[in-house]
């Protein structure tokens, strides 16, 4: 009989890092002057990073309009990190979408980029009253 010995894949100082901010309140976003309001987040994703995904906590809805969905981006590309784009931030609860197989995740940004989370309403975002999340956004460090 052959034993398998197991092999850590995860190189010393290497591995799954994360981007977290908290308690961004509806009133921490940007309107755009449309349905959209967005935050950026602080630090910037390395470059030669490679996005795996995102997670975020609502702990009170985006309440006010009829709907509010989120997704995980660039400025000029807000649903670079968003496999998904109809997750929901309306009611409290936990959203997330992988970043894999997007266009331009797999081989890494190129250069620094500045995280930005888009809310979009079904009407003007000013109808937005109420919400509160923590984000984090999974990559791995190359």
């Amino acid at each position: 009989m052959t034993t398998i010995e197991p092999v850590n894949i995860i190189e010393t100082g290497m591995g799954v890092q994360v981007i977290r901010q908290t308690s961004i309140a509806y009133t921490d976003f940007t309107d755009n002057g449309d349905t959209t309001g967005y935050v950026d987040l602080t630090p910037q994703l390395p470059a030669g990073a490679i996005p795996l995904g995102w997670k975020i906590m609502v702990n009170t809805g985006f309440t006010g309009d009829t709907s509010a969905t989120v997704q995980v981006g660039v400025a000029g590309d807000l649903d670079r990190f968003s496999a998904v784009t109809d997750q929901s931030v309306f009611a409290t609860g936990t959203v997330g979408a992988s970043a894999l197989g997007r266009q331009g995740c797999m081989d890494g940004v190129a250069a620094a980029q500045t995280v930005r989370v888009t809310v979009t309403g079904a009407a003007d975002f000013t109808s937005i009253s109420a919400g509160n999340m923590d984000v984090e956004l999974y990559y791995v460090e190359t």
